[in-house]
C-alpha cells in the first residue's frame, strides 16, 4: 500500500509539474507571438495604404520588418518543437567526423550579423586537431544560442568573447559577455524550460533555449557551467569530450 501511495504521489507531482509548464508555455508563447504578428500586420497595412507613394528605401524597410518578424516566429516554433521532441526522447544524436574549426568559423560569420556598433566581438580557436566526432546541428545550436544570448543581454554593448581550446581530452568552449548578468536567485533554474531571469525586462525570449542547450551538451556526454554577476556579465564554459571515432553509448538523451 505504501508503495502504491508513493507512486500516486509521484504521479500527482508530475501532473502538477506538467500543468505548471503548460501554463508557462501558454503565457510566454502568447506574448512572444503577439509582438511579431502585430509588427507583420501593421507593416502589411502600411504597405497596402501607402506603398505606391513610398520611396524604394521606405518600402524595403517594412519588407525587412516583416521578414525579421517571420524569422523570429519560425525560430520560436523550432524551439517549441525541439523541446517537445526532447521531452519525448525523440531528438536523435547523429555525430560524424567534422571540421570543428570550419564549423565554428561559419557560426561566427552568422552571429556577427547580430552585433551592433556597441559590441566588441573577439574570437579565438586553438585546437591540436580540427577534426572530432560531433553532432554539427547540436553544436551549432549550443553556440548560436549562447552567443545570441550574450549579444541580446548585453544591451549596453561591451566585449563578447568566444574562445575555443583543447585540454585533457576535451574541447572547451568559453562564451563571455559584459551584459546584465543572471541574478543569483535565478541561477539554479537556468536550464529549466520556460524559466527567465527577473532582470530581463522587455528583452524577448521564451526561456526554452538554455534547456535545449543543456540537452545538446548532455547528448555529447559533456558538461556546461557558468559564472555570472548582475551588471557585470556572464561566462559559460562548455566541455565536450574529444572523440576520434564514434563510440558514444547512446543516441538519445532522456
Amino acid at each position: 500500500e505504501k508503495e502504491a501511495e508513493e507512486k500516486v504521489k509521484l504521479s500527482l507531482e508530475k501532473e502538477k509539474e506538467l500543468s505548471e509548464l503548460k501554463t508557462k508555455f501558454i503565457s510566454i508563447t502568447s506574448h512572444e507571438f503577439r509582438t511579431p504578428l502585430t509588427s507583420v500586420y501593421s507593416s502589411a497595412q502600411l504597405i497596402e495604404r501607402y506603398g505606391k507613394k513610398w520611396s524604394d528605401e521606405e518600402h524595403q524597410k517594412h519588407i525587412d520588418r516583416i521578414k525579421k518578424s517571420v524569422k523570429y516566429l519560425t525560430r520560436l516554433l523550432d524551439d517549441v518543437l525541439t523541446i517537445s521532441r526532447a521531452e519525448s526522447g525523440k531528438i536523435k544524436f547523429e555525430p560524424k567526423k567534422s571540421d570543428l574549426a570550419k564549423l565554428c568559423s561559419n557560426i561566427v560569420d552568422d552571429i556577427k550579423l547580430q552585433l551592433t556598433d556597441k559590441h566588441d566581438f573577439k574570437f579565438s580557436i586553438q585546437l591540436n586537431n580540427n577534426y572530432s566526432y560531433i553532432d554539427e546541428k547540436l553544436i551549432t545550436f549550443i553556440l548560436i544560442n549562447l552567443l545570441s544570448n550574450a549579444i541580446k543581454y548585453s544591451i549596453n554593448g561591451g566585449q563578447i568573447r568566444l574562445d575555443i581550446s583543447e585540454e585533457s581530452g576535451e574541447i572547451i568552449f568559453k562564451i563571455a559577455d559584459q551584459g546584465i548578468g543572471i541574478p543569483l536567485e535565478d541561477q539554479s533554474q537556468l536550464f529549466e524550460p520556460f524559466n527567465r531571469a527577473k532582470n530581463v525586462g522587455n528583452i524577448s525570449g521564451t526561456g526554452l533555449g538554455m534547456s535545449i542547450v543543456k540537452r545538446s551538451v548532455d547528448m555529447h556526454h559533456g558538461s556546461i557551467a557558468f559564472e555570472s554577476k548582475e551588471n557585470i556579465g556572464t561566462t559559460f564554459t562548455v566541455r565536450i569530450p574529444i572523440k576520434s571515432e564514434y563510440n558514444y553509448e547512446q543516441d538519445t538523451v532522456d
